[in-house]
């Protein structure tokens, strides 16, 4: 009777693992190297600088000082400056009081990874140390989903900053480049109620469902 009950209940927890619909049980069999690298400089600036550039995709010493810090901690590649013609976007989430997250995907011989970074720090103070860092395919739907997203929102268009800013919140940054163009966006603290940023929010949004990542209500913002 002992073994009957065993063969059943084995069966039963192999049916719920093939119905059940986890980003991170299916992610962990698509696991794949990420072969980007990032500078030695810690010090290297990760956008165009204010007045080195006469593009509109700028940033103010202070700000790209930041943002940089977070992204070298994070271990990631600088992208503006690369001369790979490999399509990239890379959403980063910097939340005054909480973890600091970068979420990459890339498009490369009809494949499509992601890859996600963690660190232990806060996205207002300090980085720490890079906690996670994994990488994986998505479907060729995902991309096309995250794509539709992007053309929703019309990204390659977007100007890069707002006049949005408080004092605590969090930094959602876009960053996109390919056909041998770059561009970032970056907004504070997007609302889920009024158009334009709702859909802003809402395609980087998507970016952290991909990644599997499952982040508390009150840790949102």
């Amino acid at each position: 009777m002992r073994k009957i009950l065993v063969i059943v209940c084995a069966g039963v927890v192999m049916a719920s693992c093939k119905n059940e619909n986890n980003s991170a049980n299916i992610r962990s069999i698509n696991v794949v190297n990420d072969s980007s690298t990032f500078p030695k400089d810690s010090n290297t600036f990760y956008f165009p600088l204010l007045g080195t550039s006469r593009d509109a995709d700028v940033l103010d010493t202070f700000t790209n000082s930041w943002y940089s810090k977070m992204l070298f901690g994070l271990h990631e590649p600088v992208l503006y400056q690369s001369s790979d013609t490999t399509e990239i976007f890379r959403f980063t989430w910097l939340r005054t009081f909480h973890k600091p997250i970068a979420i990459r995907v890339t498009a490369k011989n009809g494949e499509h990874i992601l890859t996600l970074k963690v660190a232990s720090g806060a996205g207002g103070y300090e980085v720490g140390n890079l906690v996670r860092d994994t990488s994986f395919y998505i479907s060729n739907n995902e991309w096309n989903e995250f794509s539709s997203r992007m053309g929703a929102i019309n990204f390659w268009s977007l100007s890069s900053q707002d006049n949005s800013r408080g004092k605590d919140g969090s930094e959602w940054i876009l960053e996109g480049r390919g056909n041998e163009k770059y561009h970032f966006v970056t907004r504070w603290t997007p609302n889920t109620n009024a158009t334009p940023n709702k859909d802003y929010r809402s395609c980087c949004y998507y970016l952290i469902q991909l990644s599997g990542l499952k982040i508390p209500d009150k840790e949102l913002y």
